[in-house]
């Protein structure tokens, strides 16, 4: 029988995955929200709050994603790894692009260990993204 991923070991990846690719949308520097760069280690940012000329990532204390990235990623861990229908939504959540969600069902479904029974957790979130439209 196969298990999946204890809550809290879930609950730390989540938020290290939110927190690498949501901040390669908005930076802030000197207390101003501002676009971060598209390819964050090739721009600089410099500032007086900053005292040297770094990357985007380097001001943010942490490297960014952008939303292939992160797909990617995803893709490549899924053989290796069993979810909970909460833990697929709850990834599903990070993404605003509906292609993106699907892209995350369709990686993850066939190693989520309770699919059959709970799969309208996932379900729903894609129906509403489609309404949405």
């Amino acid at each position: 029988s196969v298990s999946p991923i204890e809550q809290a070991i879930w609950d730390r990846l989540l938020s290290v995955m939110r927190r690498v690719y949501l901040s390669s949308r908005t930076l802030k520097v000197d207390g101003t929200e501002r676009q971060a760069p598209e390819q964050a280690h090739e721009q600089v940012i410099s500032g007086p709050g900053i005292g040297n000329t770094v990357t985007a990532a380097e001001a943010l204390g942490i490297g960014t994603l952008r939303e292939e990235d992160l797909l990617w990623a995803i893709r490549a861990i899924s053989a290796r790894i069993y979810l909970t229908c909460r833990q697929i939504r709850e990834l599903m959540c990070i993404f605003s692009n509906q292609e993106s969600r699907v892209s995350v069902v369709v990686a993850l479904f066939l190693r989520c260990t309770n699919w059959p029974i709970n799969s309208n957790l996932c379900r729903a979130l894609l129906l509403q993204s489609t309404r949405c439209q």
